[in-house]
């Protein structure tokens, strides 16, 4: 729009006070956007993230290969830093495809990966639920 991205446009043309953003971290990067900055940018209206992760090798593909946390090519710490910084409310982990594997291995593997790289007790995210749907298996993160 003029020269802008739709998310630019949104980003001016809202009003900070009663419109929020979910930041999806794969889909980002997969398109080129450094997930971090653009939760930065935001600050408190990056309300809720979803983290996710991909393989290096997708990035030319018309489709990321979805990973577990961790185990894809994302800069996690930064990630991390810019939730912290922008006072992120939420994060919920989803894998759109968990590549064969049983989604509850995927989930514990990202689980694990959060436990050990944000220590989730430290006080980023303290309280942890799994929520379960038809379609798919979250792990919700939050403030």
């Amino acid at each position: 729009i003029d020269g802008k991205t739709v998310y630019d446009y949104l980003i001016e043309n809202t009003d900070p006070e009663t419109f929020n953003f979910i930041v999806d971290t794969c889909w980002c990067e997969f398109a080129g956007v450094d997930s971090a900055s653009l939760i930065e940018r935001l600050g408190k209206r990056a309300m809720v993230i979803h983290f996710k992760d991909m393989d290096e090798n997708s990035k030319n593909d018309k489709m990321p290969v979805f990973k577990e946390i961790g185990y894809g090519c994302l800069n996690w710490d930064k990630i991390f830093d810019a939730c912290e910084k922008s006072g992120t409310l939420y994060a919920v982990v989803e894998q759109d495809d968990c590549n064969g594997r049983n989604p509850f291995d995927s989930l514990k593997d990202s689980f694990d990966y959060l436990d050990y790289g944000i220590r989730i007790d430290s006080g980023l995210f303290p309280e942890v639920t799994f929520e379960n749907s038809p379609m798919e298996v979250e792990l919700v993160i939050k403030k």
